[in-house]
């Protein structure tokens, strides 16, 4: 007889939301790949410990990430990656808190660590609230986790470019003009427009992402 494997803790709620009927074997793997997303979150926590605490250089090591490439045996841009998404990670908590719970995969943490990095759009333009994109960075946080509940990466990524082109500053003429139009439209669940205009996005996604049986 095949022994089975230990299921993970909290393995039994782990396909709900994804339908009850995915079978016995459907759901080891869904609760495997939760393990494994726990994991990783736990990885990427001790990773940024790691950098911010400078261990790695007992060993002579330039960098945390030199010293994942020699020891991790990663290739450069890898190492580069892990450390990158580690320390974001450490300034979005909701993204964090979901990674850790497994219930995002590390595809789509690196989606929103990088789409919601926008500091260096900000270079050169004087006129913009650093403290208001800082909270518009915050709340958009909550929509993209949300919505990475429910996305595959791919289609996470076209959401989070689309919120990204409703809040980074722009100098075309006719980009200015766009966002003004967006900047004045309301919408009585989200607090800006921003927001308002990629929950319809993530509204399309998410329709457009499920089998063709359970589409309304």
């Amino acid at each position: 007889m095949e022994e089975r494997p230990e299921e993970p803790a909290g393995g039994s709620d782990s396909a709900e939301g994804r339908g009850s009927d995915v079978g016995p074997l459907g759901r080891e793997i869904l609760d495997l790949f939760r393990a494994v997303y726990r994991l990783e979150a736990r990885l990427s926590e001790r990773i940024a410990a790691f950098d911010a605490s400078g261990e790695w250089e007992v060993d002579g090591s330039a960098s945390a990430q030199a010293w994942l490439r020699y020891h991790g045996r990663l290739s450069p841009s890898a190492a580069s990656g892990a450390v990158k998404t580690a320390r974001r990670l450490r300034h979005l908590p909701r993204t964090a808190e979901a990674f850790a719970a497994g219930e995002i995969s590390s595809d789509h943490v690196r989606v929103i660590t990088t789409g919601t990095d926008v500091a260096e759009s900000l270079d050169g333009h004087d006129e913009i609230d650093v403290v208001e994109v800082a909270r518009l960075v915050a709340e958009g946080e909550k929509v993209l986790v949300d919505a990475a509940r429910d996305l595959d990466p791919g289609r996470l990524r076209r959401v989070v470019t689309h919120w990204r082109h409703a809040v980074e500053p722009r100098s075309s003429s006719a980009t200015r003009e766009r966002r003004c139009v967006v900047a004045s439209s309301t919408c009585p669940r989200q607090a800006t427009a921003a927001l308002c205009s990629t929950a319809n996005w993530i509204s399309r996604e998410a329709r457009s992402s499920r089998p063709p049986s359970t589409r309304s």
